[in-house]
């Protein structure tokens, strides 16, 4: 009949594809195959890391002095600009040490609880105005871990990499609030704190020792207070929480 003609005609022409095609599936199949990608030179590297900074709500520890407090107390932050450079030295294919910093910018959005100051109190929601910066510096390791093999790679590297980084150190922050309203005067205070960073990015080699990239990174904080409406460490927190989202460029040398 000609509908079975036609089918095997058809499943003729499928063989043949899949025929003609496989010795480029075989190459695909290496293609993928991170064994086969060669070693990376070790030496000093620089990555530039840009992007969103988002930061967990930041809860207040109740303080009071018997006449100034605050209770319940907690900031939420708009999302804000993070950017990030990363010095370090490849000591193997996998291994590198790196020192980072950056900074980190969001502005407040809005405050909720009870403050007490000079016998005035504001409490509930009410939005607010101000600024939160930090800057970080720390040191850590850093592994990359082969993904795919890059069709233009050579001997001495390329391809997609996997890094997961770990770091600590310090971190100088600034926090400054507008008028709370029209009835208590705010003002601006420093600290600084130990943190720690976590980071996930995967990096596509596209040159020589040239990568872009996308990561992730955590970046927790230990305990900071600032004086504020006039009010020595009345705002004070256990720490705080960044998220961030960045671009990445490296460059090895």
């Amino acid at each position: 009949m000609l509908r079975n003609r036609i089918f095997s005609m058809l499943l003729s022409v499928v063989a043949s594809v899949i025929a003609s095609s496989s010795p480029a599936m075989a190459d695909d199949a290496e293609w993928k195959d991170p064994a086969s990608m060669g070693s990376r030179n070790p030496g000093f590297y620089v990555r530039n890391s840009i992007g969103a900074n988002f930061l967990d709500s930041i809860s207040l520890k109740d303080r009071s002095n018997g006449v100034d407090s605050s209770q319940g107390v907690s900031l939420d932050l708009d999302a804000g600009f993070a950017w990030g450079i990363d010095l370090g030295w490849r000591v193997s294919d996998l291994l590198s040490v790196e020192i980072s910093s950056g900074i980190m910018y969001n502005k407040i959005d809005s405050v909720s609880g009870t403050v007490t100051v000079g016998g005035t109190t504001v409490s509930g929601s009410t939005s607010l105005s101000g600024d939160f910066l930090q800057i970080p510096i720390l040191a850590g390791i850093g592994f990359d871990i082969p993904l795919v093999r890059s069709p233009s790679s050579s001997e001495s590297g390329g391809g997609v990499y996997l890094r997961l980084a770990a770091s600590a150190g310090g971190l100088f922050v600034r926090g400054s609030l507008d008028d709370l309203g029209t009835i208590i005067s705010a003002g601006s205070d420093n600290d600084f704190t130990w943190a720690y960073a976590l980071t996930a990015a995967v990096e596509w080699e596209v040159g020589s020792g040239f990568l872009i990239g996308a990561s992730y990174r955590y970046l927790g904080t230990g305990s900071m207070s600032f004086s504020a409406f006039g009010v020595p460490d009345l705002l004070s927190t256990s720490g705080v929480g960044n998220h961030q989202v960045m671009g990445t460029i490296s460059l090895t040398f």
